[in-house]
């Protein structure tokens, strides 16, 4: 998440306050930020919707998927409240979700490529297929990147670490296209 701010500073984007806000689920913004008259609201980890959705919608969500990426830019022209489990109506104003991995070598049921695949098809059906979605992950995998890079509107970078500025680097690269192709 520090990135992803830190990226959207190098755009020009100023914060609104000089506060981070973090919580989980509530839909609350970390922060808040402006460029070129646009409020760009960084939730971290928001509930998409609510729990009965995916009954009264019939959306038939793999059982393993959690429906709580790590990072949603929502890009709006005023200050935003957005209740718990109603992010889904903001589809057209969400450019950009964030899920990062650390492993996706199967080391246990929820590291693996499959569920990975299946959380980022989810968020995207549920958004109507509109954000792009980064998966920065921490160790390199050939494999998982060129899966995930076949999910349209999908860019896996593996080797996003301390360890490898290039990489951290167009990560947020990466992040500002997105943004700067929406504002």
């Amino acid at each position: 998440m520090a990135k992803v701010i830190k990226a959207l500073h190098e755009l020009g984007a100023k914060p609104l306050s000089n506060e981070l806000v973090i919580t989980r689920t509530i839909n609350k913004p970390v922060i808040t930020m402006e460029l070129e008259g646009k409020y760009i609201h960084v939730f971290y980890q928001p509930s998409i919707l609510p729990h009965t959705y995916n009954i009264l919608h019939e959306l038939r969500l793999p059982k393993k998927v959690r429906v709580l990426p790590d990072v949603v830019l929502l890009i709006s022209g005023k200050e935003e409240f957005i209740e718990w489990g109603k992010l889904y109506r903001y589809s057209d104003h969400i450019p950009l979700i964030v899920e990062a991995k650390f492993s996706l070598a199967g080391r246990t049921e929820y590291e693996t490529i499959d569920v990975a695949k299946a959380q980022v098809e989810t968020y995207r059906k549920i958004l109507s297929n509109k954000p792009y979605v980064i998966v920065p992950i921490y160790e390199e995998s050939h494999v998982a990147t060129w899966i995930l890079s076949k999910i349209p509107n999908t860019i896996p970078i593996d080797r996003v670490n301390p360890r490898n500025e290039t990489r951290v680097r167009e990560f947020m690269e990466k992040v500002k296209d997105i943004v700067k192709r929406y504002i």
